[in-house]
């Protein structure tokens, strides 16, 4: 015969003792999020399109629109998602907005010149400086950041070859990266204390390499080759920053775009005429692209994002004029489609903030 034991709790203390129990027994409230959101140049009708992001589907909610100057051709979020930048094609300048981290609205915070025909626009990994390859005036502008309200501060320019069309920064921020239409990929130091560029060398690309992008390691940078449907592969020397070239890749027709996961285990490229985005695995070892396959996009993709999460990818197309939205597959890297948003006219790059706790 077993014997249970018994507690006996005096009748006035029993209900103290059932609400401390319940009380032990709660589950702790969730961690808050700040919301996230997503930002879509549109080059066509002069806006940036405001989405908020379910980061269970990666789907995309309209939820407002702000002006930009003419002509907005790429724009970037600081790495404290405090800042957006838009790089103005037709009216040659920068845009600073401030981000309302529960809103995603964008206040203006003014605009600064840039040469002429701007391109792309990069902040750094340390969010204190800002870069714009200029394709008319041939080239790269370089801003420092003010903390406390986003504007730009001029810092200088450096030649940029023939016709920059996209930079972008390495994850030390050490080294600056330009795609010269004239089938060259330009290396750059970044001065730490100024944001100052000084060359560091180039290496030959394919035909019209339209954009660059380096890994998350900072050991490979990869070059979409508009004219000769491939992406060139360079390993990057990462005391000097100099680029070596590692092969290439063949894409589909008129790639305009590469975009790498931020595990650096998968590369996206946004076929423009083709219409459809090319998915590689890359070798740890070497950098090189080791194709996953294809899938469709809207009509004449330009941009293609990885989320922060690593687990969405975003294609932009200026002729559907929408936002296709894939899932990843994070073993293979393969997308899988999941939802497409309208944008306004001529979507031509989509940036996005990350999730993160308050405190962070």
């Amino acid at each position: 015969m077993s014997i249970r034991p018994v507690l006996w709790v005096a009748p006035g203390l029993l209900v103290l003792v059932l609400a401390a129990c319940g009380e032990g027994l709660r589950t702790p409230a969730a961690t808050p999020f700040i919301p996230r959101f997503a930002y879509v140049a549109n080059a066509g009708d002069n806006t940036i399109s405001i989405y908020a992001v379910d980061a269970a589907t990666g789907h995309l909610r309209h939820v407002g629109d702000a002006t930009s100057p003419n002509g907005p051709s790429s724009l970037a979020v600081d790495p404290s998602d405090r800042f957006l930048y838009v790089a103005n094609d037709n009216s040659d300048d920068v845009s600073a907005y401030v981000i309302d981290s529960s809103t995603g609205g964008l206040t203006p915070v003014g605009t600064v010149a840039t040469g002429n025909r701007p391109r792309s626009v990069v902040v750094d990994p340390s969010g204190r400086f800002v870069y714009v390859a200029n394709e008319d005036s041939h080239d790269v502008s370089s801003y420092a950041i003010d903390p406390s309200t986003g504007g730009l501060t001029p810092v200088g320019t450096v030649a940029g070859g023939v016709n920059p069309r996209s930079v972008t920064v390495d994850p030390s921020g050490r080294f600056a990266y330009v795609a010269d239409f004239a089938r060259t990929v330009y290396a750059y130091a970044i001065d730490a204390s100024t944001g100052a560029l000084t060359p560091a060398g180039s290496a030959a690309a394919g035909i019209l390499p339209v954009s660059v992008t380096v890994d998350p390691s900072g050991r490979f940078a990869y070059a979409a080759n508009f004219g000769s449907g491939t992406v060139s592969v360079y390993a990057i020397d990462m005391t000097t920053g100099a680029l070596t070239p590692a092969g290439t890749a063949a894409a589909g027709d008129k790639p305009r775009s590469v975009a790498v996961d931020p595990s650096g285990r998968f590369a996206y490229v946004a076929n423009h005429v083709s219409n459809d985005i090319s998915a590689f695995a890359i070798d740890a070892s070497t950098g090189a692209l080791i194709p996953v396959g294809t899938v469709a996009a809207g009509v004449r993709p330009v941009s293609a994002t990885v989320d922060p999460s690593g687990r969405f990818a975003y294609v932009t197309s200026v002729t559907s004029n929408d936002i296709s939205v894939y899932s990843i597959d994070v073993s293979t890297g393969a997308l899988m489609p999941a939802s497409t948003t309208a944008a306004g006219m001529d979507p031509v790059q989509l940036a996005m903030t990350k999730e993160r706790s308050p405190v962070e």
